[in-house]
């Protein structure tokens, strides 16, 4: 399965996943998520979040107005997982997601 790095902007790097972007594809563990443009080696993330079970808030963000925003406005057409382990806790998925969003600023983030 095909991976990318993507950096933070405290410079830390987190392993992504490529997924295909359909709900059957998507963990049903606690992670966060990119939905992006572009291609495989050179992603433009537009959204970036995280969840308490990445398949669920897929399902909702597919049923969501925005989805239609997504697809149609800011070209995704890619989906990235990253499963983390979930003793962590939340508020480890949501320095990474903090992190994410300072460094590439997705439109949909704002």
């Amino acid at each position: 399965m095909a991976s990318f790095v993507f950096h933070g902007s405290s410079g830390k790097g987190y392993r992504y996943l490529l997924v295909p972007v359909d709900t059957a594809s998507a963990p049903r563990e606690v992670g966060n998520y990119i939905l992006a443009a572009g291609n495989a080696t050179n992603p433009k993330p537009i959204l970036v979040d995280c969840a308490d079970g990445v398949r669920d808030a897929l399902q909702k963000q597919m049923a969501s107005i925005h989805w239609k925003t997504a697809t149609d406005i800011y070209g995704v057409t890619l989906l990235y997982v990253h499963v983390v382990d979930s003793s962590e806790g939340p508020a480890s998925r949501l320095r990474e997601k903090i992190d994410l969003i300072e460094a590439y600023r997705p439109p949909m983030n704002r």
